[in-house]
């Protein structure tokens, strides 16, 4: 899992059968304080996540095709939810 904003969506006239019905965001990994750290990567949306939105991620096969309810669906990163605030030791960051 990892944490991740959402900069941007992809909209497509056409999509492979099994992302037909999907929202397929564009997003970037962040590190605890939101700060980004890393290349862009589509990830389908079942959060109802919005651009901006500091988000948890799956980039595990089996857990993204389980998540949009198709066995074979070729996903390999999915949101699983938006985060609001991040505690540690050293103190928080909130994000919403």
């Amino acid at each position: 899992m990892l944490l991740a904003r959402v900069v941007g969506n992809i909209w497509a006239t056409q999509k492979i059968p099994v992302h037909a019905d999907q929202k397929i965001m564009v997003c970037v990994p962040v590190d605890l304080k939101g700060k980004s750290e890393g290349d862009t990567f589509l990830a389908i949306d079942r959060a109802q996540a919005g651009i901006g939105d500091v988000v948890l991620i799956s980039q595990e096969g089996k857990c993204c095709n389980m998540l949009i309810g198709r066995e074979w669906a070729a996903c390999n990163s999915a949101i699983l939810g938006i985060v609001d605030l991040i505690e540690t030791e050293e103190g928080s960051t909130q994000f919403a």
